[in-house]
């Protein structure tokens, strides 16, 4: 996809690089249905994965402290930059607790 904007995302965590990762897969797998609408793929690794999906595509890479992502944006979320990062660093922050 060629990118018409790209949002960084860093969330700090406490739970060691195993934890996160695992948090952060059953969260993706349990999206479901309503993760199927929006994802179209991702590629796991022992550090994080490769996601691409209906508006971007973007890697994350989980450590023993922080998840940080790079995602690039397509037209129909180029718009709201602001508002991916928000839900994004939310999302994990939340999961990450």
């Amino acid at each position: 996809m060629s990118g018409m904007g790209s949002v960084r995302i860093r969330v700090e965590h406490a739970l060691g690089r195993q934890e996160a990762l695992s948090r952060i897969r059953r969260a993706a797998d349990g999206l479901g249905a309503k993760g199927a609408a929006y994802v179209k793929s991702v590629e796991w690794s022992e550090s994080g994965a490769v996601v691409a999906g209906d508006g971007f595509d973007g890697r994350f890479v989980v450590t023993d402290t922080d998840v940080t992502a790079e995602v690039e944006l397509g037209w129909k979320l180029a718009f709201f930059p602001l508002k991916v990062q928000r839900d994004a660093e939310a999302w994990l922050r939340d999961l990450l607790r």
